[in-house]
């Protein structure tokens, strides 16, 4: 019986896959929490402390805060999403459908048993669509204002989001401020990749997080 592969060579193999998938692809980590799935909402206290240690950094190059809905819905047998984003600083809207799916990803639970907060490394594929219904039934809807901090190579993501089945639903959570806190930190320079060996990507995947959160440790050497 063979032994199960190293969290660190499942992840040098999503790294591996992200170097032959460049074109409409996504490697990202999310922060979390697991107990049998994966919750990506982190809560406002760690949020807002996160935010605030981005916000303060030397290192980052741009910062910009974003507002858009999201509308989820099922076409041609795919799972779709119409990105609605508005820029308030050009008084301007764009719109941008696609089909969004996980392709492979690996889960760092947490180093310490003091500690909560796991990693999810995904990689993903994302594909434009041109051909999209005038009319959908909306499966879910998620309503985003986003801070957004590039670092490098690298983009840290925080969103706070208000979400539920409908319009109506997402606007009731956005009243009653029902949220959501995300984290998560995506590479956005492909190039990035050239230069680099799996090891040295797969571990630098794990530090962008471990680099913000600083009382946090996941390790990359054990097995599932």
């Amino acid at each position: 019986m063979q032994d199960s592969p190293s969290r660190r060579s499942q992840v040098e193999a999503l790294v591996r896959l992200a170097r032959t998938r460049r074109d409409n692809s996504e490697l990202e980590v999310r922060l979390g929490t697991h107990s049998g799935i994966f919750d990506p909402n982190v809560g406002r206290g760690l949020f807002e402390r996160l935010r605030t240690a981005l916000e303060l950094s030397e290192f980052v190059q741009t910062r910009t805060r974003e507002a858009m809905h999201d509308y989820f819905f099922d076409s041609g047998g795919r799972r779709l999403r119409t990105r609605v984003h508005f820029d308030s600083r050009n008084m301007v809207c764009s719109v941008c459908t696609v089909a969004k799916a996980p392709v492979d990803q690996v889960l760092l639970p947490p180093a310490g048993s003091k500690q909560r907060h796991s990693l999810r490394i995904q990689l993903s594929s994302e594909e434009p669509c041109a051909d999209v219904p005038r009319a959908v039934t909306p499966v879910h809807v998620r309503i985003v204002s986003r801070f957004s901090y590039v670092v490098g190579a690298w983009r840290y993501d925080l969103s706070v989001v208000a979400s539920g089945d409908s319009r109506r639903e997402a606007e009731r959570s956005l009243r009653e401020r029902n949220f959501a806190y995300l984290v998560e930190c995506e590479l956005m320079d492909g190039s990035y990749l050239d230069s680099r060996s799996d090891a040295y990507v797969a571990e630098s995947i794990v530090l962008k997080m471990a680099s913000l959160c600083t009382t946090m440790h996941w390790d990359l050497g054990g097995s599932e």
